[in-house]
């Protein structure tokens, strides 16, 4: 498979923790459970190479991520700088305040993956021992309870993640990472637009 940007070209170089940072598993997609048609990728990717202008693009490929992608009910796409992590784009109130906590609390998995350059995943919130502020902030304010947060532009500056969260533990724990680099380097593709500085783009809805 060809690398990109996304991930720092690692596809399944994830940590390893004992609060639930595994390689992910891709799905057996011979059982039918989570399979995304062809024609919903492909409509996706359209959606993405549309002439309007990246800050829609981001939107619109967002707002589509919880249908495509299995155990993921909420994502978002943030910028961080230092300690400052900026929403940029998310779809919906849920993703917007799991990264906002991440800000104002300066720990999270969105700022580790920018930190350590690799994707971070955690399947269980509530037994996670790595950003014990954050996670009791969002179990007690939020239905989220699994997380995966993944760089969008390795070599960029500021570093921008993609974030994909879940109502259920180990939600996210089987990823097809094929089908996640296909959805995410549109995204990248947007970000890293000659058009756009990500420094104009404004908050979500």
């Amino acid at each position: 498979m060809a690398t990109s940007p996304f991930l720092s070209g690692r596809t399944s170089d994830l940590p390893t923790h004992p609060q639930g940072s595994t390689v992910l598993r891709l799905p057996d997609r011979a059982r039918g459970s989570g399979a995304v048609s062809p024609f919903a990728v492909t409509s996706y990717l359209a959606v993405l190479r549309a002439d309007s202008g990246a800050p829609a693009r981001l939107q619109h490929g967002v707002d589509l991520l919880p249908g495509l992608v299995a155990g993921c009910q909420h994502a978002s796409i943030t910028i961080v700088t230092g300690e400052r992590v900026q929403v940029r784009v998310a779809s919906d109130a849920t993703s917007r305040r799991a990264d906002e906590l991440q800000g104002e609390l300066a720990e999270g998995p969105t700022l580790q993956a920018v930190r350590t350059g690799h994707s971070v995943i955690s399947h269980d919130l509530s037994t996670e021992t790595r950003w014990l502020a954050w996670c009791s902030a969002a179990v007690a304010e939020l239905p989220v309870v699994s997380v995966l947060s993944v760089l969008l532009n390795a070599t960029q500056l500021p570093a921008a993640t993609l974030n994909l969260y879940s109502d259920t533990v180990h939600g996210l724990s089987a990823v097809d990472i094929g089908l996640l680099h296909t959805l995410a380097a549109p995204l990248a593709a947007a970000l890293g637009d000659g058009r756009l500085d990500v420094r104009l783009l404004g908050p979500a809805a």
